[in-house]
């Protein structure tokens, strides 16, 4: 018997080799983790988000690409550098 994941990526997510995906992390639709990429624990990647190759992202963070928002990605620090930044 497999043993079930600790992490949950959508079936429409495309995670490419040598990606390292943290305990219950989540990635939902239409993303892609570029190789050699590293999640922490506790994220929550939303949809549409590319992460590019190389990439370590620390523990609890949550990245939601659907409105448009870009962020910068260094060092394992996540900074957004455009898009809505108004509360919902």
């Amino acid at each position: 018997m497999a043993a079930e994941k600790e992490y949950f990526v959508h079936e429409t997510t495309i995670v490419d080799d040598g990606v390292t995906i943290g305990k219950n992390t989540r990635i939902w639709c239409f993303s892609h983790i570029l190789k050699n990429t590293r999640t922490g624990e506790r994220c929550n990647i939303g949809q549409n988000c590319v992460i590019g190759a190389n990439v370590n992202i620390g523990n609890g963070e949550a990245l939601d690409c659907s409105d448009g928002s870009r962020y910068l990605l260094s060092g394992g620090k996540v900074s957004m550098i455009s898009g809505n930044t108004e509360e919902k």
